[in-house]
C-alpha cells in the first residue's frame, strides 16, 4: 500500500518509515503541507501525518484538497491533547500516541482503511464554506435561528 507520510525531522521519523516498510507499505515521505497536498492529489492509499510537524501538519489537515479521499492517521504527542482534538475535528481517522509501536501503527492503518470504505460510499466532497465567524461549516446550524446553538448539534433540529 502506498502511504504518504508528512513528517518533520522528528527523532522517530526513521523509525516510523521503517515500521511502514516492514509492514509491507511503500512510504512516500514529504516535509511540507504543499508537498503533501500535491502528492495526495496524484493518489495515495493512506496518509500518515506526524503532528510534530507543527504548523505544516495542521496546514495540511485544514487545507487538504476535498478530492483526496485517502484516510488520515496522525502521530501525536500525549502532552498535546489540544492538537489531537483539533486533528480529529478536521476528519482524521485515528491517532497514534508516541512512542509509535508496530501494533499501534498496524491497528491505526486498519482503522484508516475501514474509514476509507465508509468515505467511498459518502456524498461527493465539496469545499467547506466559511461562516463568517472564522468557523467552517462542518457542524450543522440551527434550522430556526441559523446560529450555532446547543440544539444545532442535532442536524435538522430547531431551538
Amino acid at each position: 500500500m502506498n502511504v504518504l507520510f508528512l513528517s518533520s525531522s522528528a527523532p522517530d521519523r526513521e523509525h516510523v518509515i521503517h515500521l511502514l516498510s516492514e509492514s509491507g507499505h511503500e512510504p512516500v515521505v514529504v516535509d511540507t503541507a504543499a508537498q503533501a497536498g500535491a502528492r495526495a492529489r496524484r493518489g495515495v492509499e493512506m496518509i500518515v501525518v506526524d503532528l510534530a510537524a507543527g504548523a505544516e501538519a495542521m496546514r495540511f489537515l485544514r487545507k487538504r484538497p476535498p478530492t483526496v479521499s485517502a484516510a488520515i492517521v496522525c502521530i501525536a504527542d500525549r502532552r498535546r491533547p489540544d492538537v489531537s482534538s483539533e486533528s480529529l475535528r478536521l476528519g482524521v481517522a485515528d491517532i497514534i500516541a508516541r512512542p509509535v509501536g508496530a501494533e499501534a501503527l498496524r491497528a491505526a492503518l486498519a482503522n484508516g482503511r475501514e474509514f476509507s470504505r465508509f468515505a467511498e460510499r459518502a456524498l461527493p466532497a465539496t469545499e467547506p464554506a466559511e461562516t463568517g465567524d472564522g468557523v467552517f461549516g462542518a457542524s450543522p446550524r440551527c434550522v430556526k435561528c441559523s446560529e450555532w446553538c446547543a440544539v444545532s448539534l442535532t442536524a435538522g433540529a430547531a431551538c
